[in-house]
């Protein structure tokens, strides 16, 4: 025949997949691909034979025949189409020739690196070749079992799964090891899970998305696998099937050449697959698979990679197509790609035939068929090589981790060293030096020893109320946020001690409740717990303090009930009790006295006489005892103060029209005009970091006859209960009285703290919880040694004195008497219904409604409170104005150990004895 070369020439352009440029003669394909026709070859058996040799020569070369060995082949398959038999049976393929190009195809024999899977086609093909019948065998083996079974067929374990059970077995406890075990298993069976429904793999989800044989007919992938079926074909479109068998072949050749830009397989494939078919004909079902690629084409609109070669004798009268001469074979090609976009969009059924007729038999051209030089694909473009891809590979790697490390967060700065504590938060305020925030365990705030050791023991209570609360469930636990100024700056002399006194009372309370208990009533109580919130030095960071930490801490926390404590009556204490407010944070307030707090916040709660009653407690006393009042304050205007102006104005309300009553202002304290009469009460209005200087000032100013009676408000608790504050030997010999909050605590005098029960006459109303209260705090000074160790540490440290004296202050009994009252709140609400599992905790604002509900107009009620600081109710009011007061006097300011006297009672149910 003539023109072997031409034809052999335009077929080797074709299987050349264009590069990433389009040139010339590409222009009009897609870019880096173009499109390739059905070559139909027709001609006399020896002429197409001759063809077929050639081809097979070039894509497929005889070994024995090269000079070297080629490191890769073009992807082919030659099938002689005149030996398939078309037949179909139950279990033959629907298309045979289909079949034998897929088992020529997915041989490894390419050096392409890996074989062609045909995933979607190999899935098809197995449905359509079974019964319904074949895969529900008696409904043992069900539709849904035999899909997952052809997907991850069941393997036998090789070597190193072996191996690895057996390093397992040696080193894992036996749970450890059943649990690896399980997990493969496990992970295997959600895998085929994933795959079934279309959520892994994708051969599912694909054939329920693409258009042949409707899928969305079908309510699931299951339903329509039912329908491939050899018992369900008779129902279905036998033309449509075979469509959906030629588009899942096209499918998985698509995805092994990688259409898609970014695919590393779109630039190793160079060379389009090609598949030679001799003699095809009706019979054997060659121009059938041909009018189906064209078909699936036409409808898809999809390219794919496959360049179909095909030789026949004739062409047949449904194929309406005129065969070009071998002669102009590259005209007719390129005549084929102009016309091919219009051409498909009106889906002619020839519109990718290219049919070229071929003349005869060219003996010399046959000759030379088997001798010509083999076709091996382009080169794989550089960056596209497996040692450029390591490469690149590593130098990301590389790369990432080098900005990775450039780059990384710089630490977590803790300059309040909190990072070692899970139950702890806190933050360094840079103006003052000092770390705001909570603690519940492990951290804690101040710098003495005595406070220190104090919130040691609270921490070690908390972790005894965790342990008897997994030990009995039933028994809730309340947790209270102790909130205070427990830190100063370095330059400013601190109240910690007196901080530590509101710490001692907590503690004796938790105590007392976090135990076994001998009764059902003791194993039912709740149990206690602490957390200690820190607001800085004078309050200056309470609102932070509740903003950043105790309101989180109650919105993730349903076991806390509120808060103790507040420090002290400034304005960043009443932002604060204002938003605990707002958060729904009921805080039962222990030393504050401002008038204005209660309407700050509907859950406000204040232990302790207000303003007024102390003005009044002043004067009613100057009157007792014939008495003039000079009352000494600061300049309010240069130093703005909450507390010390409401006590300032309650002062000047009593001295309108009273001569006896006179208020007078310093610019300091050691710089104020005292008169120096004996006669008359110096009564300081002031905060306790003035009133050293004060007192100072009025021993060197008056004489010895001259001096006036000192009476200080009650913040110069501060004072008294920072016991180095007063060694100075000025104030050796020198009276001091002082306004006391609760009495009655201070007077139960040193028995209490050594033998444990109060002082004679300092419990007018013969209480049982003041007798209880003395009883721990004796088990604190003298601890036993079956004591938890921290317990027993701090009261070494106090029975070591370090300072302080051994009579009860007054902020060890408020505080000890504001933890009562959630801890009685609790119990009284539970009274009240049965609490449902796993809340055992109430409200906390059922607890404030509990609070209201306590009346003491019958002292001998059960609804009444009786508290070591005395009776408790908040009927009249939030702000504490019925409370007890009294002026208690130290007759020797130094004597530490010297227990105070009562002078004067005021709002109480008994006068001093």
């Amino acid at each position: 025949m003539n023109g072997l070369d031409p034809v052999l020439r335009e077929v080797r352009e074709l299987i050349d997949r264009p590069r990433w440029r389009w040139s010339k003669r590409h222009r009009d394909d897609l870019r880096g691909e173009q499109a390739l026709p059905l070559l139909c070859l027709i001609g006399e058996p020896g002429a197409t034979e001759a063809v077929t040799e050639a081809l097979a020569a070039r894509l497929n070369p005889d070994p024995a025949r090269l000079d070297r060995a080629p490191s890769r082949l073009i992807p082919s398959a030659s099938v002689d189409a005149t030996l398939i038999t078309v037949d179909s049976g139950d279990g033959r393929p629907v298309l045979p020739l289909l079949n034998h190009l897929v088992k020529h195809l997915s041989s490894d024999r390419f050096g392409a690196g890996k074989e062609i899977p045909f995933h979607t086609f190999r899935l098809v093909d197995w449905l359509t070749r079974h019964s319904k019948s074949t895969l529900e065998r008696d409904q043992q083996a069900p539709l849904r079992s035999k899909l997952l079974e052809w997907y991850a067929p069941t393997a036998p374990e090789d070597e190193s799964t072996e191996l690895l059970g057996r390093m397992v077995t040696a080193v894992a406890p036996e749970k450890a090891l059943a649990l690896t075990r399980l997990m493969p298993r496990l992970l295997s069976r959600f895998g085929r899970w994933l795959w079934l429904r279309g959520l892994r793999g994708g051969e599912p989800r694909w054939l329920m998305r693409q258009q042949f044989m409707v899928p969305k007919h079908s309510a699931d992938f299951l339903g329509f696998a039912r329908r491939l079926t050899t018992d369900a074909r008779k129902y279905e479109n036998l033309e449509q099937l075979k469509l959906l068998l030629v588009h899942a072949f096209l499918r998985d050749l698509r995805l092994f050449y990688g259409t898609r830009t970014w695919w590393l397989r779109r630039w190793r494939r160079t060379a389009y697959l090609t598949a030679v078919l001799h003699g095809i004909t009706e019979a054997n079902g060659g121009w059938e698979l041909l009018r189906l690629v064209n078909d699936v084409r036409n409808q898809t609109g999809e390219h794919d990679p496959l360049l179909v070669v095909a030789t026949a004798t004739d062409v047949p009268d449904s194929l309406d197509v005129k065969p070009g001469s071998v002669r102009t074979i590259e005209e007719n090609v390129a005549s084929w790609k102009d016309n091919l976009p219009r051409r498909r969009q009106q889906f002619r059924p020839a519109a990718r035939f290219l049919v070229i007729r071929l003349d005869g038999e060219d003996p010399v051209s046959r000759h030379d068929a088997g001798s010509g030089r083999h076709w091996e694909p382009r080169k794989i473009p550089w960056f596209a090589r497996k040692p450029a891809v390591v490469t690149a590979v590593l130098l990301f790697l590389a790369g990432t981790g080098v900005i990775a490390w450039t780059t990384r967060p710089e630490p977590v700065p803790d300059p309040c060293g909190v990072a070692g504590f899970p139950e702890a938060g806190a933050v360094l305020m840079p103006e003052t030096g000092e770390c705001v925030g909570v603690s519940a365990g492990g951290y804690v705030f101040g710098s003495t020893d005595k406070l220190r050791k104090a919130q040691e023991a609270v921490f070690e209570q908390n972790e005894i109320a965790e342990r008897l609360h997994g030990t009995n469930p039933d028994r809730s636990i309340v947790t209270l946020v102790y909130f205070a100024e427990l830190t100063h700056p370095d330059t400013r002399e601190g109240t910690d001690d007196a901080e530590a006194e509101e710490v001692t009372g907590l503690l004796i309370q938790q105590s007392q409740y976090n135990t076994v208990g001998n009764s059902t009533e003791d194993a039912l109580n709740p149990l206690l717990r602490i957390v200690i919130a820190n607001g800085g030095y004078q309050m200056r960071h309470a609102r932070r303090a509740v903003d950043q930490f105790i309101a989180p801490l109650a919105e993730r926390d349903p076991t806390v009930m509120g808060v103790v404590g507040g420090g002290r009556s400034v304005t960043q204490t009443e932002s604060a009790i204002g938003a605990l407010g707002a958060f729904g944070i009921p805080i039962v307030a222990t030393t504050l006295t401002g008038d204005s707090l209660p309407a700050l916040s509907p859950l406000y709660f204040q232990l302790v006489a207000g303003n007024r009653p102390q003005a009044r407690l002043a004067a009613e006393y100057a009157a007792a005892t014939r008495r003039t009042v000079t009352v000494y304050h600061p300049d309010l205007a240069q130093e703005p103060d909450q507390y010390l102006s409401s006590l300032r104005d309650r002062f000047a309300e009593l001295a309108h029209g009273n001569p006896s009553i006179r208020l007078r202002q310093w610019r300091t304290p050691s710089t104020v005009r005292v008169d120096c009469r004996a006669d008359d009460i110096a009564f300081y209005a002031g905060r306790e970091t003035g009133f050293t200087d004060f007192l100072n000032h009025v021993l060197d100013d008056c004489p010895a006859t001259g001096k006036p009676t000192i009476i200080g408000d009650d913040a110069v608790t501060r004072f008294i209960a920072q016991g180095e504050s007063r060694r100075s030997d000025r104030f050796s010999n020198v009276s001091l009285g002082y306004v006391s909050l609760a009495n009655r605590v201070v007077l139960a005098g040193s028995s209490c703290v050594s033998e444990g029960k109060p002082a004679a006459g300092s419990d007018p109303d013969g209480q049982r919880p003041l007798t209880i209260f003395c009883t721990g705090l004796k088990g604190l000074y003298s601890p036993r040694e079956d004591r938890p160790a921290a317990w027993q540490a701090f009261g070494a440290e106090l029975a070591a004195h370090g300072g302080n004296r051994r009579w009860t202050g007054e902020r060890v009994g408020t505080a000890y008497d504001a933890a009562g009252l959630y801890l009685t709140a609790v119990n009284r609400n539970k009274l009240r219904a049965v609490p449902e599992a796993g809340k055992l905790a109430p409200n906390r604002a059922t607890v404030a409604q509990e609070f209201r509900e306590f009346d003491c107009s019958d002292p001998m009620s059960a609804a009444c409170f009786k508290g070591v600081s005395g009776r408790i109710d908040f009927r009249a009011g939030r702000d504490g104005a019925g409370r007890p007061l009294a002026v208690v006097t130290i007759n020797d300011i130094t004597a530490i150990d010297a227990n105070p006297v009562c002078t004067f009672r005021f709002q109480d149910s008994a006068p001093c004895p």
